[in-house]
């Protein structure tokens, strides 16, 4: 068996991947997204953190979570977001072991998740975020997936305009990583 250590840093900026189980389509619905959206609201409620950046792709998403200075428990906050968010779902497909233990069977139970080290990272992480609809094939540009940050950033001129249409040099070696 496998032991997974995480890795924790108070005030901490995270790269954050979760993925649905068996990679269905969840959040191919706008709907979805949208109670995906509360389930984040509510756990930025309970515990606070920002979202720096932020895309959902329809069967898993990546965000960028800035802890407040004094916390490091990222892994708590996804567990709320996950848990809020399936409460809205129905039992979906699952194992005999899931449904012992209540799981709905709507995320994957591990999510990956990376400590930001510096600004090229952290500038590295967020071009991955943006660009990864067009990796995927879902869209040609980043400006027109509308389950993105990436449209906050080119107001805010973050971005030159037709970024994101080509893949930016600077995510080539993340990619085998977070799919």
């Amino acid at each position: 068996m496998k032991i997974y250590r995480r890795y924790y840093q108070k005030g901490s900026c995270v790269f954050i991947t979760q993925v649905t189980n068996l990679r269905r389509p969840l959040f191919a619905e706008t709907g979805r997204v949208e109670l995906l959206r509360e389930a984040i609201r509510k756990t930025m409620n309970r515990w606070p953190f920002s979202i720096t950046a932020m895309v959902v792709m329809p069967d898993h998403f990546h965000c960028m979570m800035q802890l407040p200075e004094n916390e490091e428990d990222y892994s708590t906050r996804i567990r709320l977001i996950k848990d809020y968010f399936s409460r809205t779902q129905t039992r979906l497909e699952t194992t005999a072991s899931r449904e012992k233990k209540g799981d709905k069977g709507v995320w994957q139970r591990r999510f990956w998740a990376h400590i930001i080290t510096d600004e090229n990272d952290w500038q590295r992480h967020i071009d991955y975020i943006h660009y990864n609809p067009v990796k995927h094939g879902l869209t040609r540009s980043a400006m027109t997936w509308p389950f993105s940050s990436f449209a906050r950033f080119q107001q805010q001129q973050l971005y030159p305009q037709g970024w994101g249409e080509m893949e930016p040099e600077n995510i080539k070696a993340l990619k085998d990583n977070y799919e």
